[in-house]
């Protein structure tokens, strides 16, 4: 487990200048939308991140399908963002908004929860600042935990505290 504290601060920026934009497509511009495309762009830089282990070596996948770990009313179910590698910030956040929506609607199919390669787990939604996930599922080779925004005071370049918004 690993832990890094990320400036938040340009994503909810972009989030707030392009919200309505998303709206006026029917789009929700969730904060996942971001994590999913900041993990795709991570794979990109570090290809075995996506990746399974066999018996004899590590196998790394040629697609990004990310797992999003959802709470749903009969427990945690993790439905697959198929071939994320492909698809722009817009995209992403219209098929998370619909998969998500299958999920906790019980109306996901096997398809739906199939061949993923990376998994996404924000426990931050109830309020963990940090947690350390189990990988979802096997054989996966990792997650990424993503825990509750926090406002905080920082040092900035001029060596003065200033408010940098809410970060991880």
């Amino acid at each position: 487990t690993t832990v890094f504290e990320v400036d938040m601060s340009g994503v909810l920026a972009h989030r707030q200048r392009h919200r309505e934009e998303f709206a006026r497509q029917g789009v929700t511009l969730t904060l996942t939308a971001y994590f999913a495309q900041a993990a795709v762009a991570a794979i990109r830089a570090v290809p075995e991140a996506n990746s399974r282990w066999t018996d004899t070596a590590l196998e790394i996948y040629d697609t990004v399908n990310l797992g999003i770990a959802t709470a749903a009313e009969g427990g945690l179910v993790v439905p697959v963002l198929q071939r994320a590698d492909a698809l722009d910030l817009l995209e992403t956040a219209r098929r998370l908004e619909e998969l998500v929506g299958r999920a906790r609607d019980g109306a996901l199919t096997p398809a739906d929860v199939r061949g993923g390669t990376f998994t996404l787990s924000n426990h931050g939604v109830s309020g963990s600042l940090l947690a350390a996930p189990i990988i979802i599922p096997q054989p996966q080779s990792a997650i990424l935990g993503l825990g509750k925004l926090e406002k905080r005071a920082v040092v900035v370049e001029q060596q003065a505290i200033a408010d940098r918004g809410r970060g991880t």
